[in-house]
């Protein structure tokens, strides 16, 4: 999980550490948001893997709309969830709805780039909440306040996703 509008290096990192996971059989899963959920289903589906996109939207609309090809192939392909029936407006509040559930499903969450008072922070609250294990990708959010708070939550900061694989496996 992670940003919108990640910087290069973070979607080049998202992407590498997605289709690692996946070569290590490790469902991907993510929002379907533009960004770096973008760039970890992508990997997985390069990878020749299985992700799951936990929507925001019913499952008969897309957001982001640049993403409408991407849904249609992780729906025909792979697996996509939503908790919002057909016909429910899009509406800001359902991706924090969403990124609860998302942590709901997973096992583990990876953040690799996030902004202060973000979707993906929200989602990382609710990983940690629920006791699951959350890795912060430590060279692109070392000197992030939020960090901090997140590691004396009981977040791990990782470097190599070989860390991740380990401790899930």
């Amino acid at each position: 999980m992670g940003s919108r509008k990640p910087s290069p290096k973070a979607t080049e990192t998202a992407y590498l550490i997605s289709q690692f996971l996946s070569e290590h059989r490790i469902v991907v899963a993510s929002g379907l948001a533009e960004g770096i959920d973008t760039a970890a289903h992508k990997a997985t589906i390069e990878a020749h893997s299985q992700t799951l996109a936990v929507l925001g939207t019913p499952l008969d609309q897309v957001y982001p709309q640049k993403n409408c090809v991407l849904q249609q192939v992780i729906m025909q392909k792979h697996l996509a969830f939503s908790q919002f029936p057909i016909g429910t407006p899009i509406r800001p509040e359902n991706f924090l709805q969403r990124n609860k559930t998302l942590a709901q499903l997973t096992h583990a969450s990876v953040m690799v780039e996030a902004q202060p008072r973000s979707g993906s922070l929200n989602h990382a609250s609710h990983a940690l909440k629920l006791g699951y294990p959350l890795f912060i990708y430590r060279p692109l959010n070392e000197n992030q306040i939020w960090v901090q708070q997140m590691l004396t939550k009981g977040a791990t900061l990782f470097e190599d996703p070989d860390e991740i694989s380990r401790q899930l496996k």
